[in-house]
């Protein structure tokens, strides 16, 4: 009976780290979490972005095609980042949709579209 439940747990631990390296593996390190619009009065906010490591955010005029002008900047820490831009004023108002770019190292991580809302 005691070999057969330590066998039984062994293999439970084993098909469980198996579970976990594979859910790592397949999550991304570094993304952002938004809502993915903005209206014509307020900057974009990007909601939470998730980062291996130190970095930026960089916001881009973007109108889908091209990388326009720089919009603004912020600094993230690796872990969760919460509310950027939200007491940050734009160097610039969005003509276009905005493109947010997240760099660590200098190599760009991750990417996300903001679209303009429709104008009432």
């Amino acid at each position: 009976m005691t070999k057969t439940l330590t066998a039984l747990i062994a293999a439970a631990l084993v098909g469980t780290a198996g579970f976990a390296a594979a859910q790592n593996a397949s999550t991304p390190s570094n993304y952002f979490v938004s809502g993915g619009s903005f209206d014509t009065v307020s900057e974009p906010i990007v909601d939470l972005v998730i980062a291996s490591g130190a970095g930026k955010v960089t916001l881009y005029d973007f109108n889908g095609k091209v990388q326009g002008r720089v919009l603004g900047t912020e600094n993230v820490q690796a872990g969760a980042n919460f509310d950027l831009f939200d007491d940050v004023t734009l160097g610039a108002t969005p003509r276009n949709n905005v493109l947010a770019v997240m760099t660590i190292d200098g190599q760009i991580v991750a990417t996300q579209e903001f679209t303009r809302a429709a104008r009432r």
